[in-house]
């Protein structure tokens, strides 16, 4: 997980309500990896290769913590589904 984090060009967090909860609580292999983001976001807070997208979240809290001030794409609402992917493609590109 560490390097993989540490050497990826794009990392794709799917952020979803379970995700979030364990991110948070430190459960598992997610509070691990959420461990990982904060120590990288630490380091260089101008992390631009992580993109995290909204899914299964209907709850205020959208975001882990560690991606607190990280900019989200929200994939929510299905009738939007093909907007928010172009969104998600220009922003790779």
């Amino acid at each position: 997980m560490e390097q993989g984090i540490n050497s990826a060009k794009l990392v794709l967090c799917i952020c979803s309500k379970n995700y979030v909860e364990k991110s948070n609580n430190g459960n598992g292999g997610t509070g691990y990896e959420s461990m990982i983001l904060t120590q990288e976001l630490l380091r260089n807070v101008n992390i631009d290769y992580i993109f995290s997208i909204i899914r299964n979240n209907t709850t205020n809290q959208k975001l882990p913590i560690c991606l607190g001030t990280k900019l989200y794409i929200d994939f929510e609402e299905d009738d939007k589904f093909y907007d928010r992917y172009r969104e998600l493609i220009e922003r790779i590109y």
